[in-house]
């Protein structure tokens, strides 16, 4: 039996140049996702696609990247808590607890999409949020809607660079790092990138976990001394948990 050949797998975003994938990004800053799926699912056919089966929380999750913005320290979990108990009176076909599990799920997929959203735009209208949240959306709506998200700017994923650095060094310094977490990590990088660029007098060294100066080769040397601190105080704080029982 003869198989045909497999065919590259065509998808939309090959069909927009650069200068159109610009002017989306405008239109979607200046008006909002939410209100851009709509008019682009009203001018639209499905042509037989189905929408995803679960509405796109962007209004939601972007509330949350915007607390995250304002409390670093503060755990995925509580924000998604918080935002989850602000909605869930007008939410009708979803736990608390599942929407709440979804909210930490979708955020952790495209968190660096999220914060850079959040970034440049302002902080959800709370009117806005309890409407959407009662508003039913239409297959081709939350189609429309998942498409726009991945034409939403990212950025790399430096959590996933640090574990890859930090496996190649050794078996010590790759657990360290998932000791660490990526909640708690990323900001350790972002603060000691910053650094590096500000072009201060000695910017470009560090000093390591042993006291000493070097000039970082990877992600995990230009953090090393301030996992070695998280994990020493995240142990302490352990011990004293465990010293009160």
């Amino acid at each position: 039996m003869n198989r045909k050949p497999n065919r590259p797998r065509w998808h939309w975003r090959s069909e927009l140049k650069k200068e159109d994938a610009d002017a989306l990004l405008t239109w979607v800053n200046a008006t909002g996702l939410e209100n851009v799926a709509r008019i682009i699912a009203t001018l639209t056919k499905p042509d037989g696609e189905r929408g995803p089966p679960e509405k796109p929380e962007t209004l939601l999750l972007l509330k949350i990247a915007h607390l995250k913005h304002q409390q670093p320290a503060r755990r995925l979990h509580s924000i998604a808590r918080e935002v989850a108990d602000y909605v869930d009176p007008h939410r009708k076909h979803i736990s608390k607890e599942s929407l709440v599990s979804k909210l930490e799920r979708d955020f952790r997929k495209q968190r660096w999409t999220w914060m850079n959203l959040a970034s440049t735009t302002a902080v959800p209208n709370d009117e806005i949020i309890k409407s959407s949240a009662a508003r039913p959306l239409s297959s081709n709506e939350r189609r429309v809607l998942a498409r726009l998200i991945t034409v939403l700017p990212t950025a790399l994923d430096l959590y996933d660079r640090l574990k890859r650095d930090a496996k190649e060094l050794g078996t010590t310094q790759e657990a360290i790092v998932r000791f660490v977490g990526r909640e708690h990590a990323e900001p350790m990088l972002i603060d000691a990138i910053q650094r590096q660029q500000s072009g201060l007098p000695g910017a470009s060294f560090v000093t390591n976990s042993s006291g000493v100066r070097i000039i970082p080769r990877n992600l995990y040397d230009l953090v090393e001394a301030e996992l070695h601190r998280f994990k020493k105080v995240k142990l302490e704080a352990r011990s004293g948990l465990v010293g009160r029982d």
